[in-house]
């Protein structure tokens, strides 16, 4: 919608041709409001195979290139998952009752991709079936592209929090360490 409505766009798609190019794993860090959201949005398209959104810009001529054609793209906004609201800290014994909430969504996301891709996911954890997911796209699909918008977010919102903070730490860490073992 950018590019056909007259709006100003920088094309910056000689950088994912030049991140793409050189790395297998790549992990972008940028401050707030730096476009994290929407070169993950072009990442998305490139992969999914919306190449004609790519018609003018740096990386259509190379776009025949074995690394740019359509994989599964897993792809999640941690800003969607359901956190726990209340704003006084969290004691230890109420942890597993507040990590509920991120949980239930995080299964919810895990399975609309799941659906997307015919694979059914184990529901042991969310680490589980996250690990479960990409091993299955993975094993149908050779290649499976993962992208995570937000990744922080669930720690983020709870700064004042710090026991419920410091749970949310490890449940993510236990979450992301799939990611690793692609």
């Amino acid at each position: 919608a950018l590019r056909s409505n007259n709006y100003i766009y920088v094309d910056k798609t000689r950088y994912i041709l030049n991140m793409f190019k050189t790395e297998q794993k790549c992990f972008i860090a940028r401050p707030r409001r730096f476009g994290k959201t929407l070169m993950l949005s072009t990442i998305n398209n490139l992969y999914l195979g919306n190449h004609k959104l790519f018609e003018g810009l740096e990386i259509y001529k190379y776009l025949d290139d074995p690394i740019f054609q359509p994989h599964p793209v897993i792809s999640l906004n941690m800003s969607a998952v359901t956190t726990l609201s209340s704003p006084e800290d969290i004691s230890p014994a109420k942890i597993p009752e507040a990590i509920l909430p991120i949980e239930k969504s995080l299964f919810v996301l895990l399975d609309r991709i799941a659906a997307v891709y015919d694979v059914k996911i184990n529901k042991i954890s969310p680490s589980d079936a996250f690990g479960d997911l990409i091993y299955k796209v993975a094993s149908k699909h050779d290649t499976v592209v993962i992208l995570i918008d937000e990744y922080d977010c669930l720690l983020t919102e709870t700064l004042a929090k710090p026991t419920y903070q410091k749970a949310i730490y490890d449940f993510l860490r236990n979450f992301y360490i799939n990611i690793k073992k692609i």
